[in-house]
């Protein structure tokens, strides 16, 4: 991890994880830790990600920052579905 990192959390898979680093969600495999993905919008969380949660399916992940803004991201394509929700 090179970035601040806030939060932390395992896929409901068990096999992924995510972390807000900074302004940036990566979405990374929680036995090696290898990166996945990497999740940036660039107006998002200029103060950092504070927390994230996955979808029950493991097919999104839901980001809070300090601009109390909400953004869904798509883990597959790595793609913001929805946001920024205030």
């Amino acid at each position: 991890c090179a970035g601040d990192v806030r939060c932390i959390q395992i896929a409901p898979d068990g096999i992924r994880a995510a972390r807000g680093e900074g302004g940036t969600l990566v979405i990374f495999d929680a036995s090696s830790g290898t990166e996945q993905r990497r999740m940036l919008h660039m107006d998002t969380y200029q103060s950092g990600i504070n927390s994230l949660a996955w979808s029950p399916d493991g097919s999104s992940v839901v980001t809070a920052g300090g601009d109390k803004a909400l953004w869904i991201w798509d883990t597959g394509s790595g793609n913001a579905r929805i946001g920024p929700i205030r």
